[in-house]
């Protein structure tokens, strides 16, 4: 038995253990979230819209509809940073169960049906977060912070439905496609 494969007290390792697939998922669903907000910048660049529409729309989330009366004050990156790691976060919670049950169920597809199940799963977390969860948790949220305002879903009202279904989709595919492809399926 070679030493190179043993651990510190001289046993062989386990293979990676459930911890090592969360952390993994959690990573992975922050770099999901990434590369679905520069898509979605580049994106509103190509149509002319603001870049940072999205994180200003889910700014909503903390300040209502305030949030579009921010561009010129001092508190605009503040808020900006708030969406940012909210995306993260989400990211990271979402990505996480989604990458763990996808690799421990699914890890024989080949890429071709990987991304293919991506883009229906991506379509179906958008209509689950937009519809199921948003609908109302955003309002419940800004009763709780006391918001002056009328508490309104302002994600759903702001957020073209397509928008939202091509940023679920961008980023099912970054997490579904970081799993790592047997040989058999190459």
């Amino acid at each position: 038995m070679s030493t190179e494969h043993q651990n510190s007290i001289g046993r062989v390792p386990f293979t990676r253990g459930l911890s090592h697939y969360i952390l993994l998922g959690t990573i992975i669903g922050i770099y999901g979230s990434i590369v679905s907000l520069a898509l979605n910048v580049f994106g509103a660049l190509g149509i002319g819209e603001e870049p940072f529409k999205l994180l200003r729309v889910y700014s909503t989330f903390f300040y209502g509809e305030e949030a579009f009366s921010l561009p010129g004050s001092p508190n605009n990156g503040i808020v900006l940073f708030l969406a940012l790691m909210m995306h993260c976060g989400t990211g990271a919670i979402i990505g996480m169960p989604l990458y763990l049950v996808y690799h421990r169920t699914f890890p024989h597809h080949s890429p071709l049906v990987r991304a293919a199940n991506a883009a229906w799963l991506g379509v179906m977390l958008w209509g689950i977060n937009f519809y199921a969860i948003l609908s109302w948790f955003q309002p419940v949220m800004l009763k709780w912070l006391e918001y002056g305002g009328e508490p309104r879903a302002f994600i759903l009202e702001r957020i073209p439905w397509w928008v939202g279904v091509l940023t679920h989709i961008s980023f099912t595919e970054v997490v579904i496609m970081m799993q790592p492809t047997p040989p058999s399926a190459r």
